[in-house]
């Protein structure tokens, strides 16, 4: 956010503090210090001066940590860390320290500028991980019903049913009441359970998804975080990525 006629008025996220609210001052300058202003999906090192009764904090000096020329270069690679960086924005409270993120969107961020193929894999995988951070770890595994082993072996029908509330699968012969939740294919279903079992982001590299099998887990992963964390909306960065393809 501009603020004045040269700073600017940013949001950083850090592995002690969390998010926290910055102006830069003189940033957009001409001939300003410190290479002008910061990447939106950089890694930095930064100097600030901390009020603790304060929300706004004033940002000394920065240095950009790694390099990320592609990710800012790539209309794909970008998509996957501004998806990210836009989740972890929603879901972070105000100077609330959550390490744990922080790391996990720094090795996203990597991989998105870093691998190889199947880019359109790495978000959903970001958005399961926040779930499981959050405490809401779905379970793809199993029917939540009857207990079937859905991981392997046809389904019945070649599909589930999704009930996002309960973060669960069940078969479609054990749900009484199919309005209440939402079909979900078995390729859906099998490209979930895969991107639960992924070690890291670069493992994700090795995950094809067909387009239609994106558009439902992507679909299905809105539906989640929207019925567990309060105030996330879909991405808007999908939907401007989307309308540029």
């Amino acid at each position: 956010m501009k603020y004045r006629d040269t700073s600017q008025i940013a949001t950083l996220y850090s592995r002690d503090l969390g998010r926290i609210s910055v102006i830069a001052k003189g940033v957009r300058a001409k001939g300003a210090r410190f290479g002008g202003v910061p990447d939106v999906m950089g890694q930095l090192s930064v100097v600030l001066y901390w009020h603790e009764h304060r929300d706004l904090h004033l940002l000394s000096r920065w240095e950009a940590k790694g390099r990320t020329s592609r990710i800012t270069e790539e209309m794909e690679r970008m998509a996957v860390g501004i998806g990210a960086v836009e989740l972890i924005d929603a879901v972070s409270l105000h100077e609330e320290p959550r390490g744990a993120f922080y790391g996990l969107l720094a090795d996203v961020l990597d991989a998105a500028d870093r691998v190889p193929r199947n880019l359109p894999s790495l978000l959903p995988y970001f958005q399961l991980q926040v779930l499981a951070g959050l405490g809401f770890r779905p379970d793809f595994e199993s029917c939540r019903k009857c207990g079937r082993d859905l991981t392997e072996g046809p389904l019945e029908g070649g599909e589930v049913v999704f009930e996002p509330e309960r973060g669960s699968v069940a078969c479609s012969a054990c749900v009484s009441a199919p309005g209440e939740s939402q079909k979900l294919s078995g390729g859906a279903l099998r490209t979930m359970q895969q991107l639960l079992r992924c070690s890291s982001p670069t493992a994700v590299a090795d995950l094809a998804m067909l387009t239609t099998i994106r558009q439902e887990v992507s679909t299905a992963l809105h539906t989640l975080l929207h019925a567990h964390v309060e105030g996330v909306r879909p991405l808007k960065s999908e939907a401007v990525f989307a309308s540029l393809r």
